[in-house]
């Protein structure tokens, strides 16, 4: 208990590099300062968004609420990473690392500070997708809300597995564009190739393995899942063969440990990227 509490104090409570947060907030939330890229793509963001807005509004009623997670989840993988690739990588190319370096800040306070403020800024833009989710929720007939909390919870719990892998790759490189390379190329293996080396597996799960570790496969569980308890009589092509419910804790579940697991590992290999061993120099020595 006295460990968890003096991390907790380390690493979150008195954490310094929690101005992390005011940063990612005016770098991502804000239309002052002269970055006219990222100010552009959250005007474009904006955009969409009160275009989506109208949309459920307009077919509020019609529209089942839990199945749009899946629109802000499929939005999420590849805008996370355009968002995250520089957290680490960016500090290095900027020359802003060597000072991190020299300031009396442990590598476990600058991972969890950069995760904490990339995090809180990406909760912050998931709650306001949620205003035209609830507004489908009130006016759906029937709503099972424990389905929607899961689904939500799903969306959620992948947030922070993703920001904590592109957290992880930008600490192990030291360009940011290779960092959003190689994390667009996990996301496409991990969310494109993978599903479908898994379900070549549901002929011995019954889907439950591709099912918990594909989000997008636990929250159109849910979905049918409400749509068959309106219409008992409708068949759906997704049918599931396990217990919906069963299926979102066990994914919630494994993206939490995964999310430690990276993040760990993020720590653990913060300075990898500044071990550089000149095999050069070492031989000019040995012949010297």
């Amino acid at each position: 208990m006295n460990k968890a509490k003096q991390w907790w104090h380390h690493n979150v409570s008195h954490n310094p590099m929690l101005a992390e947060i005011d940063r990612f907030r005016r770098k991502f939330f804000s239309f002052r300062g002269p970055n006219v890229q990222a100010n552009g793509g959250l005007g474009l963001i904006v955009v969409l968004f009160l275009f989506y807005s109208i949309i459920c509004i307009y077919n509020r009623g019609d529209m089942e609420p839990t199945g749009q997670l899946t629109i802000f989840l499929g939005f999420a993988l590849f805008v996370i990473p355009f968002m995250l690739h520089g957290t680490i990588a960016g500090e290095r190319e900027r020359r802003s690392w060597d000072m991190l370096l020299v300031a009396p800040i442990s590598p476990s306070q600058i991972v969890v500070g950069k995760f904490i403020g990339a995090f809180l800024g990406l909760l912050v833009t998931f709650g306001l997708f949620m205003v035209p989710i609830f507004v489908l929720a009130l006016t759906y007939q029937n709503l099972k809300w424990g389905y929607l909390l899961l689904g939500i919870l799903v969306v959620i719990s992948q947030l922070l597995s993703l920001s904590a892998l592109c957290i992880l790759i930008s600490a192990r490189v030291k360009r940011p564009l290779m960092a959003l390379a190689v994390t667009i190329g996990v996301v496409l293996v991990c969310f494109l190739f993978a599903p479908a080396f898994l379900s070549m597996l549901d002929s011995f799960t019954g889907k439950f393995v591709s099912n918990a570790v594909y989000p997008f496969a636990v929250i159109l569980e849910l979905a049918n899942g409400q749509l068959r308890q309106i219409n008992p009589g409708t068949e759906s092509d997704y049918t599931p063969m396990v217990n919906p419910v069963l299926t979102s804790l066990t994914s919630i579940a494994l993206q939490l440990v995964l999310t430690a697991a990276l993040t760990a590992w993020a720590i653990k290999t913060l300075h990898f990227a500044d071990n550089e061993v000149r095999f050069i120099n070492n031989k000019k020595k040995k012949n010297a």
